[in-house]
């Protein structure tokens, strides 16, 4: 799609910036403003090779973008587009990232509405050996 016609493109700052998971902060909401899949660069064991969740956030009034776990791969395009359609009419969804558990990233995403999971922040934290010194925003 031209970026003229795109009405994700060159927000905050340009085009999004890859970032890492391990750089966002846990308990924190990230406004997203677009989502989209790619294919994987990995092949799984069985052969094939899974199309990946791709999220466009802002933080600090920057655009960045971020592969999301595992767990939502192969999301669907009428998914896809429903997360595009909330964004599109100012209800955008939030991600947000808990910690690790075990070798996997916690992230959540969630609604405009929905508040971060304090619990869950607070049990990840015991499992990593922090405890939280003040409540996240929300």
């Amino acid at each position: 799609m031209c970026a003229a016609f795109d009405p994700f493109a060159n927000l905050n700052g340009g085009p999004p910036k890859p970032r890492q998971v391990n750089s966002l902060v846990p308990g924190i909401k990230y406004e997203c403003t677009r989502f989209y899949s790619q294919q994987s660069k990995f092949t799984k064991q069985d052969g094939t090779t899974p199309y990946n969740t791709v999220v466009e956030f802002v933080d600090g009034g920057l655009q960045f973008k971020l592969i999301l776990p595992k767990l939502y791969d192969n999301q669907t395009h009428q998914w896809m587009e429903s997360m595009n359609t909330l964004i599109t009419a100012h209800m955008p969804p939030f991600i947000v990232f808990y910690g690790k558990c075990g070798i996997d990233n916690v992230i959540d995403i969630l609604q405009f509405h929905e508040a971060v999971n304090v619990s869950k922040l607070a049990a990840i934290r015991r499992l990593q050996g922090n405890t939280p010194s003040t409540s996240p925003t929300t």
